[in-house]
């Protein structure tokens, strides 16, 4: 792993403090142990509010902001990328009326608003998007969906196109200025557009854009769509090519360095 990017994962894991820094199954413990203590910590909360009489006129949604690569994307103990190890985040919910249960509905992190809003009879801010999910919780269909759309402009800049079978994933490698946007590594990235079977690699491992063009090149046109009716939106604006990176690897090194200082 340290050979992908010696400075920036020697910077990163000697953050870390292991044990045994050069042990990859070292670090991924470090990641399920914060899992473990998360879920202790739900527990306690959930237990209490049951022990207060308060759990039955409750609700409670647990969600993560991320999750975390082990060599997806070549990205190795860090959140970035729209692989689906960073961005198919849990998301739990327990409130009345709802039995216990699994959905394999594709939701967004944009429908909790609405969800809560639709249980509590809020009214939803302007603009707001996603749809709720309270007919889905509470057994019935899941809300009509063809694709997810995700964007990253933090580290690195890219798109990505979700259905339920295929990902598309589309790196952007200059801004409005035509100036570079590296990797998270500092690094040039190829320009060429990602294509994930989910049905037969759900680890987003093989690239199959060569195999599956017309696939490839419905879901680019797709995209291309979504993002065209985005940017008029924003009357003309494009975020993502007009900032670029909110925190490129000339910036976040020096800050990992001091930190490990």
């Amino acid at each position: 792993v340290k050979a992908l990017a010696p400075e920036y994962y020697e910077a990163f894991l000697g953050e870390m403090r292991l044990r045994h820094p050069d042990d990859y199954a070292d670090v991924v413990a470090q990641y399920d142990g914060e899992i473990s203590y998360v879920d202790s910590q739900v527990g306690r909360l959930v237990a209490h509010l049951e022990a207060a009489g308060r759990l039955d006129d409750t609700a409670v949604v647990l969600m993560s902001d991320h999750g975390e690569c082990f060599g997806e994307g070549g990205i190795h103990f860090d959140h970035h990328g729209l692989h689906d190890a960073t961005i198919r985040v849990a998301l739990m919910v327990c409130a009345p009326g709802i039995a216990p249960g699994r959905c394999a509905a594709m939701v967004s992190t944009e429908d909790i608003l609405p969800t809560l809003a639709a249980w509590f009879g809020w009214e939803t801010p302007p603009g707001t998007t996603g749809h709720s999910l309270a007919p889905v919780l509470a057994g019935g269909a899941a809300p009509e969906r063809e694709y997810l759309v995700a964007v990253e402009s933090t580290r690195q800049a890219s798109l990505a196109l979700r259905t339920e079978r295929w990902k598309l994933i589309l790196p952007i490698v200059r801004d409005a200025r035509g100036n570079r946007l590296p990797d998270l590594h500092g690094h040039d990235r190829d320009p060429k557009p990602q294509l994930y079977d989910r049905d037969a690699d759900p680890g987003e491992w093989h690239d199959v854009a060569e195999a599956h063009p017309e696939v490839r090149d419905r879901l680019l046109a797709t995209l291309a769509a979504w993002r065209e009716r985005e940017v008029a939106a924003r009357g003309g604006h494009d975020p993502v090519l007009e900032s670029g990176l909110s925190l490129g690897s000339d910036e976040f090194m020096p800050r990992l360095r001091k930190r490990k200082a």
